[in-house]
């Protein structure tokens, strides 16, 4: 999934995380290696099958963006993926004033706040994706995520020992 990654975003300066779950599906399926993908990798995909294939790339890729920063082999602590938000600096210059006025700071200084914010956000696992919705033991869980055969990396709390 790495290397894929690397490869489209050699090709895409910038994408979302859908366009890129979508190309790395169909890398998976091209080349053959996302176990959902069917025998001929010429035949046309029926939207149950898509979805397996996506989900099965979906996973590890969000497993790497929304993982703490405490994990040293990320995408993003490799440098090879840098997370940006859409449309914040904008949002920021022309929505912002007034809370810059009140808190006494510039736009950069309010878009630099916002962004380690969302990064916050982000690493908590608090994406608005439906992957991050269900555990795939849940009776109610689609089949393409349960299928997706997930194993999260983000760590569960640790209490103090008990003696």
């Amino acid at each position: 999934m790495r290397r894929q990654l690397y490869e489209i975003l050699q090709a895409n300066d910038r994408i979302g995380l859908q366009r890129a779950v979508e190309l790395l599906g169909e890398a998976g399926v091209r080349q053959g290696d996302n176990p959902h993908a069917p025998d001929d990798p010429e035949r046309r995909l029926t939207e149950d099958e898509r979805l397996r294939v996506r989900g099965w790339e979906e996973a590890p890729l969000l497993d790497e963006i929304a993982v703490t920063p405490f994990f040293r082999g990320t995408l993003i602590n490799l440098g090879v993926l840098a997370i940006s938000y859409d449309g914040l600096e904008d949002e920021a210059r022309n929505r912002g004033g007034a809370l810059c006025a009140r808190w006494g700071i510039t736009p950069d200084q309010l878009i630099h706040l916002c962004r380690c914010f969302l990064d916050e956000l982000r690493v908590r696992s608090m994406l608005s994706r439906e992957m991050r919705r269900f555990h795939p033991r849940y009776t109610a869980c689609p089949d393409y995520i349960g299928r997706a055969d997930w194993e999260r990396k983000v760590a569960q709390p640790k209490g103090l020992p008990g003696d």
